[in-house]
């Protein structure tokens, strides 16, 4: 499974060339960015989340219903994981909230109506909503420490050259340490999967053997 390893840079006030972003070596994928606190509703039962808007492009996700949101939109539409679909049920049997329905989302001041568009899995149990980047920005409040962007690395090693680079062009970029913790755990969680893995498989070939013998 791929692991990934994330960094978000604020640009302040210059304007940001996500083209000459990517072309940074260790970057695999880069998006404008905004992170939202909001409220979800939806039926008679309201839940908070942290809503992540960004490019269709840039999300790596596997989907199990529905389809990806489309960047320019006049409405929101919204992709969620099982966990946040869940959310909205009380029943474990109950999968929760499905695709093209339809909630209220609520952040600060400022509500819209929302369709999901669908729903991916991912081994994350807290909820994970994202939305357009062009939409959310439109639609709700900027953030005024300027526009932020996040980059996707290749591999956990290039990140201090990658701030380097983002540093140089006059972004504030930094290594967050709960977030290299956070990369440690995934990196161990990911060896444990592959170790794991290769345990079955020379477990499968020593009992093949005995069997043909």
């Amino acid at each position: 499974p791929s692991t990934p390893y994330e960094i978000v840079a604020s640009s302040g006030n210059k304007q940001i060339d996500l083209d000459d972003l990517s072309k940074i070596d260790g970057v695999e994928a880069v998006s404008p960015f905004m992170q939202m606190e909001c409220q979800m509703a939806y039926e008679n039962k309201t839940v908070n989340f942290t809503v992540n808007a960004m490019c269709n492009s840039y999300l790596n996700i596997q989907l199990t219903d529905g389809m990806l949101f489309l960047d320019n939109t006049n409405m929101p539409y919204l992709l969620i994981n099982k966990t946040a679909a869940k959310s909205f049920s009380d029943k474990d049997s109950d999968p929760g909230i499905g695709i093209q329905e339809s909630v209220i989302v609520k952040c600060e001041d400022i509500a819209y109506k929302a369709t999901i568009s669908g729903i991916f899995q991912d081994d994350d149990t807290s909820p994970q909503i994202y939305m357009s980047y062009d939409v959310a920005r439109k639609l709700f409040p900027s953030d005024s420490s300027g526009t932020k962007v996040t980059l996707r690395l290749t591999n956990k090693g290039t990140a201090e050259s990658v701030v380097y680079q983002l540093q140089k062009k006059g972004y504030s970029a930094s290594i967050d340490s709960n977030v290299a913790l956070t990369w440690e755990l995934l990196e161990q969680k990911t060896w444990q999967s592959i170790m794991t893995s290769i345990g079955y498989i020379a477990c499968s070939i020593m009992l093949l053997r005995r069997n043909i013998i």
